[in-house]
């Protein structure tokens, strides 16, 4: 007979301080989630974390599989810890801090802070799967220790599994999960489909590709046009204080590129180093814009590590399509960039780029 309390009372005889893991939490491929208070973490100088009293430890044994034959299986619960303790406006109880606002105690709390992170992590890089996502929580978490053991448990442990997730940790770490992204073939789906009423919008990093030299990384997205709608690139980076001076070029399905932008700011916006491109298709294609360092113009969209050494840096894209046409000006042709030895004339309406030495 196992014993698991949901209340203040004793076990008198037989107490073995066993697992309470059960039930949909201890069920295999769920990630179980342990609660430690807000106040005991490391943002409010305790370090390492502490487990709350209550969350259940693991290493409840399966007796029985699905088509009821003896088995016996011990599953590594909990995996991960989230915090619990945070402010609401709907439970009544405790309010610890007095700030007018209850408590909310328990894994139950902590569950939906763990969800939430891999709900950014899924928002930073929609192709992780669940198991994609436990993963990287796992493996950013910071290690605490069961404190029914002696000394302090190094790694994964039966009462605190991996430790306390870290969403800023966890969120970087699924951005960095998109490299390489450096080429055509390996370019960051954006799922903009003609003409979207939701644009796509990315925060992350040109530097940050572990195969090659952080000057030399590129970031492609891929999107699709159909003849006659508009496309609008906005990268920001310089604006925001980041590292990053910031190129951008478009090509299509064949590689050719068709529209190139360095220091052009968006509408509305001040003259930085950042870059922007209106670019009208004159035919339906897969399209492909890439985010670079300044002078790293001269990369094959095809081969990854080619071009010359640019800038690094974070920024934020965001990519907006519309069937609008752009009436900012009678004549969009003739706009021209200058720079490696050469000046390039885009015609943003979809023309093939002229060079002139």
């Amino acid at each position: 007979m196992k014993y698991v309390g949901f209340g203040s009372f004793s076990i008198d005889e037989y107490e073995n301080f066993s697992s309470t893991v059960y039930g949909h939490a201890n069920a295999n491929g769920a990630e179980a989630v342990g609660a430690a208070f807000y106040q005991d973490t490391p943002e409010f100088g305790v370090a390492p974390p502490l487990l709350e009293s209550f969350s259940s430890a693991g290493l409840t044994p399966i007796l029985f599989d699905t088509a009821g034959n003896p088995t016996f299986e011990l599953r590594a619960k909990p995996e991960i810890v989230a915090p619990d303790g945070t402010n609401t406006t709907f439970f009544g109880g405790s309010d610890v801090e007095g700030d007018g606002f209850p408590n909310f105690f328990g894994t139950s709390a902590a569950a939906p802070h763990a969800a939430a992170v891999g709900a950014l992590m899924l928002d930073a890089n929609a192709g992780l799967s669940p198991s994609g996502i436990y993963t990287v929580l796992e493996n950013t978490a910071i290690d605490m220790n069961d404190p029914l053991t002696i000394g302090f448990d190094v790694g994964f442990d039966d009462a605190s599994g991996f430790g306390l997730i870290q969403a800023d940790v966890a969120v970087e770490a699924a951005i960095e999960l998109l490299e390489p992204n450096d080429t055509i073939f390996e370019s960051i789906a954006t799922g903009v489909v003609g003409s979207s009423l939701t644009p796509f919008v990315r925060s992350s990093a040109v530097g940050n590709n572990p195969n090659v030299p952080p000057e030399l990384d590129v970031d492609l997205y891929e999107f699709q046009l159909h003849t006659g709608e508009r496309v609008t690139i906005d990268i920001d980076a310089d604006e925001f204080g980041s590292s990053l001076d910031s190129g951008l070029r478009l090509f299509d399905s064949s590689g050719n590129e068709v529209a190139v932008s360095d220091d052009d700011p968006a509408p509305g916006e001040p003259g930085t180093l950042d870059s922007y491109i209106d670019f009208t298709a004159s035919e339906t294609d897969i399209y492909y814009v890439d985010v670079s360092g300044f002078s790293n113009f001269g990369y094959d969209p095809f081969v990854e590590g080619s071009g010359s050494p640019g800038s690094t840096g974070d920024y934020d894209i965001e990519i907006s399509i519309t069937d609008e046409p752009n009436d900012s000006r009678s004549d969009c042709n003739g706009l021209e960039f200058e720079y490696s030895g050469f000046v390039r004339s885009i015609e943003c309406c979809g023309q093939q780029p002229q060079r002139s030495t």
